[in-house]
């Protein structure tokens, strides 16, 4: 019986996935870009990259599309920094 072929391929070149490849998963959320190791399964809508390159040029692309409305909210109550810390010296 014939093998199925690999039904991923790098999002950047086209490459398909081999057996010993050290691919690379790449996704987003609402305020972060995640890079991870492809280890195991991958959910298909994960970008996938045939290797560190190619994952960061995924990553890039992805942290363009996050809109400024989308980054965490700071709370203006919040402790800030105004001057450097005092020591005892």
């Amino acid at each position: 019986m014939a093998e199925l072929p690999n039904p991923f391929s790098c999002d950047v070149c086209g490459v398909h996935k081999g057996e010993n490849n050290h691919w690379w998963r790449v996704w987003r959320n609402d305020v972060d870009v995640i890079i991870s190791p492809w280890k195991g399964r991958v959910p298909l809508k994960h970008q996938h990259a045939c290797g560190e390159e190619h994952a960061l040029r995924l990553a890039a692309k992805l942290l363009g599309e996050i809109t400024p409305q989308a980054q965490p909210q700071w709370d203006p109550n919040g402790p800030i920094l105004t001057e450097e810390p005092k020591t005892n010296d």
